[in-house]
C-alpha cells in the first residue's frame, strides 16, 4: 500500500546515506540504529512507489533515487528556511543550527559561552563538525551550514565573496608558549632578561637552544613554525612533533619544550598553568593568515537563533583576545 505522507525526517535520512553510500556509517551520524535507517528507505520507497537503492553488487542509487536526490536538496533547504523563520516567531520552536569549527577553536571558545546560548535557545538543536577552512567554505555555499568559523586566506575572500560573508570576530595571533621552569634551565640568569625582551615579540635566535614541541606537517601551525624559523636563521631543537594541539598542551607538565599556540588557547593555558609564559610572534610570517571569522549565507536573512549565536560568539572571542594580551608578561 502506497504511504500517504512523506515524512521530511525520512528524506534527511535519504540524503545522509548518500554521502558515502554507507548504512552504517550513515546511523551512526545520526545516532540511530542501522534498522531504524532501513524504516526511513523503506517508507519513501514506500512513498513514491519506487525503488531507491539497488542493493547489489554495492548500494548505490537507482535512477529514480539520483533523481530524487536533485530534488530533496531543494527540498531540504526550503523546510529549513521555513522552519528557521518560524522559529524567529515560535517560542517553543526546535529550529537547528550546524556550525563548523575546529576541535581546537571549539574547546577554548564554547565551554565559555554555549552554556549562555542554550538558556536563550534551549530548543535549537546543534550540529558541530570539525572541519578546516578549506572543507567548510563549500559545505557553507551549498546550503549545508548555517556558519562556519574560518581563517580565510585572500584566494578565499575572492572566491567566495560571491556566495559568503565573512565578519572578522578576532585576530587570532601566534604565540611562543613555555614555563617558567624552562625558562631558568636553559637562561639561568638571563630568563627575566629574555622574558622582558619577549613581552613584545619573541625573536626566536633568543629561543635556538631550547628544544621545541612541533606539529607534524602538514599542519598549518606547523607551516608557520617552520616559516619563521627559516626566515629567522634558525634550525629548531625539534624533541617530539604531535598531530593536535590539544596534544601538546597534554605533555604541558612534562616541560618537554617550548610550542607554538594560537591566543585562542592563551587564556585556557595560564587559567591551568600559572607559570606558563606566551610571547607573541611578530614576524611577517607569523602574520599573514590571523584574522578569525564567521562565515554566514551571503544575501540571505539570518534567522534569530544564527544572529544571537554570531553575536555572543564574536563577543566571546573579543574577551579571549583581550584575556590573551593581559597574559603576556609585562602586559
Amino acid at each position: 500500500m502506497k504511504e500517504k505522507y512523506m515524512n521530511i525526517d525520512d528524506l534527511e535520512a535519504f540524503v545522509e546515506i548518500t554521502k558515502d553510500m554507507n548504512m552504517t556509517a550513515a546511523a551512526k551520524r545520526m545516532y540511530i540504529s542501522q534498522q531504524t535507517l532501513s524504516l526511513k528507505v523503506q517508507r519513501l520507497e514506500k512513498y513514491y512507489d519506487t525503488a531507491l537503492f539497488e542493493r547489489k553488487p554495492h548500494l548505490h542509487l537507482t535512477y529514480a533515487g539520483e533523481l530524487l536526490l536533485q530534488s530533496a536538496s531543494v527540498i531540504l533547504r526550503e523546510h529549513r528556511e521555513y522552519m528557521n523563520a518560524i522559529s524567529d516567531i515560535a517560542e517553543n520552536h526546535a529550529a537547528n543550527l550546524r556550525i563548523a569549527i575546529t576541535s581546537s577553536r571549539a574547546g577554548a571558545i564554547f565551554p565559555l559561552m554555549m552554556g549562555e546560548y542554550s538558556d536563550l535557545w534551549p530548543n535549537v538543536r546543534i550540529r558541530i563538525d570539525d572541519l578546516s577552512t578549506p572543507r567548510s567554505l563549500p559545505l557553507l555555499s551549498r546550503d549545508e551550514l548555517d556558519v562556519a568559523i574560518v581563517v580565510p586566506t585572500k584566494a578565499n575572500l575572492i572566491e567566495w565573496n560571491d556566495k559568503v560573508e565573512f565578519e572578522k570576530v578576532m585576530q587570532e595571533k601566534t604565540y611562543l608558549v613555555i614555563s617558567s621552569e624552562l625558562m631558568e634551565e636553559y637562561f639561568g640568569d638571563r630568563a627575566e632578561e629574555i622574558t622582558r625582551k619577549s613581552k613584545d615579540g619573541a625573536d626566536l635566535r633568543d629561543f635556538a637552544q631550547v628544544p621545541f614541541i612541533l606539529h607534524q606537517m602538514p599542519m598549518n601551525l606547523r607551516k608557520l613554525a617552520d616559516d619563521c624559523f627559516d626566515a629567522c636563521g634558525v634550525k629548531p631543537v625539534i624533541r617530539l612533533e604531535t598531530t593536535s594541539t590539544d596534544q601538546i598542551l597534554a605533555l604541558y607538565d612534562c616541560r618537554l619544550g617550548a610550542f607554538f599556540c594560537k591566543g585562542i588557547r592563551i587564556p585556557e593555558l595560564i587559567t591551568n598553568y600559572p607559570d606558563c609564559l606566551a610571547f607573541p610572534i611578530n614576524t611577517p610570517e607569523a602574520l599573514k593568515q590571523e584574522d578569525l571569522c564567521l562565515a554566514t549565507r551571503r544575501y540571505r536573512k539570518k534567522a534569530k537563533h544564527l544572529q544571537d549565536f554570531c553575536k555572543l560568539f564574536g563577543e566571546t572571542c573579543a574577551e579571549i583576545e583581550r584575556l590573551a594580551k593581559q597574559s603576556t608578561p609585562g602586559a
